[in-house]
């Protein structure tokens, strides 16, 4: 599933990117729900599998993290 993500502290630099788990998924919603701030972890595609991936970057993990 495609979803986009914004990349820094502000401003309109944003990433397409590709959420296969729903865990993962329900986990990165809550957090936004919540205000709180995530460190997201991703592998770049150099080549995309037609059918299976909407964008050249898959996340596999995010984590809740304390930077300001």
């Amino acid at each position: 599933m495609r979803r986009i993500i914004q990349i820094g502290n502000a401003g309109n630099q944003f990433k397409h990117m590709s959420v296969d788990d729903q865990g993962l998924y329900g986990f990165a919603v809550e957090c936004l729900r919540h205000g709180k701030k995530v460190k997201v972890f991703y592998t770049e595609k150099s080549f995309l599998q037609v059918g299976l991936e909407d964008t050249d970057y898959l996340v596999n993990k995010i984590e809740l993290t304390n930077d300001i």
